[in-house]
């Protein structure tokens, strides 16, 4: 499809114009109906963001922006709006709105820094969109800024010379929900050398701490944790689904650098915090 991301329209115009554009093609009504309810709803006209931190042993490593698009009634699962957008060929115009809406709020309510993004692969490896954000980012110190790449399989020949350029500025680049499987296994080939955090998904991390309500066991668990200690050893690896103090504290044994958990909270980290890591904001 076409990409309808253009310099002289915002980012919501890109996204309704390439939905508009969908709706032509798409004979299932039914995939598009949650999409377009919150199109039509006005959902991702409200900035609307949560913040989660990652933490560090006695610091605080990033803040996650999550978009949490919502009507004032209603809020949408923004997992599946993403799925939805890469799955109908939007995910560019997806991810420069939601994106765009996290960076002004951030901006505007000096979130702390660095903050980290959540990127489709179709966007990272689109120069369209990176071009599109650029004035966005301007703002931006590049360091402050950890752009997260979802998990979605990838062309193992696929270009990124110019995401290498991007770190060579100082931006910075994570994988994110790695687990086990031929998609995960594709995008630690691409971007395995690029990425400075790998965030290893929630139920493999789960099983790891001896969890039985998982698909995976915990040697499954152990075994990736050394394989990527050996293989990508510039890596930080950061767990997510953490729960509490105690898990976190084994996991930095093991020699995982963060951990990530709603339940999780700043003073179980002896770590001074400007801004609560749950806040949602809304502007």
């Amino acid at each position: 499809m076409t990409i309808m991301l253009a310099l002289n329209k915002s980012s919501y115009d890109c996204l309704i114009d390439a939905f508009h554009q969908v709706e032509k093609i798409v004979d299932d009504p039914d995939i598009l109906s949650e999409f377009k309810e919150a199109l039509d709803s006005n959902a991702f006209r409200r900035r609307h963001i949560q913040t989660e931190a990652i933490y560090g042993q006695g610091e605080t490593i990033a803040y996650e922006i999550l978009s949490r698009p919502n009507n004032g009634k209603k809020s949408f699962s923004i997992g599946h709006l993403s799925q939805l957008s890469h799955d109908l060929d939007i995910a560019k115009e997806f991810d420069a709105l939601t994106c765009s809406n996290a960076l002004e709020v951030s901006q505007e309510l000096s979130v702390v820094k660095p903050i980290t993004l959540n990127l489709s692969v179709d966007s990272v490896l689109s120069e369209n969109f990176w071009t599109f954000m650029a004035p966005k980012l301007e703002p931006f110190k590049p360091k402050n800024m950890i752009f997260e790449i979802l998990e979605h399989n990838v062309d193992r020949t696929a270009d990124i010379t110019h995401l290498e350029a991007m770190k060579d500025q100082g931006y910075r680049f994570a994988l994110d929900d790695y687990s086990i499987g031929q998609d995960h296994e594709n995008r630690l080939h691409v971007f395995g050398d690029l990425v400075d955090f790998i965030k290893i998904d929630g139920p493999l991390v789960r099983a790891g701490l001896g969890d039985d309500n998982t698909e995976f066991m915990q040697e499954q668990f152990n075994e990736a944790v050394q394989r990527l200690k050996n293989d990508y050893p510039h890596c930080a690896l950061v767990a997510e689904r953490v729960y509490n103090r105690e898990e976190a504290h084994y996991l930095f044994d093991m020699g995982l650098t963060g951990v990530q958990g709603w339940g999780l909270k700043p003073e179980d980290f002896t770590v001074e915090v400007e801004a609560h890591p749950d806040e949602t904001l809304t502007i």
